[in-house]
C-alpha cells in the first residue's frame, strides 16, 4: 500500500518506543500518536487528558490487583 502522506518530513519527533511514537507537527499545534499502524492527531489539551486517563487505569489496576492478592513483578 502506498502511503499518500508522511508525518516524518513535517514533524519533530519527541519520543518513540517499540510500540509507537509521539511527533509535534512543525506546520500547526498538533501532536502525532502513532500506536501500530494507527496515528492519532492531539492538541497538547488532548494529549494530556490521555496521559491523566493512562495514569488512573494504571493506578486503579494496582489497586485491583492489591485487593486480589495478586503478586505484582
Amino acid at each position: 500500500m502506498r502511503r499518500t502522506y508522511s508525518y516524518k518530513t513535517e514533524a519533530l519527533a519527541l519520543s518513540s518506543s517499540d510500540i509507537g511514537s509521539i511527533s509535534k507537527c512543525r506546520c500547526c499545534d498538533f501532536y502525532h500518536l502513532s500506536i501500530g499502524n494507527i496515528t492519532l492527531r492531539l492538541t497538547r489539551v488532548d494529549l494530556m487528558k490521555l496521559a491523566e486517563m493512562l495514569v488512573e487505569a494504571l493506578e486503579l489496576g494496582v489497586v485491583y490487583d492489591f485487593s486480589e492478592g495478586k503478586v505484582i513483578s
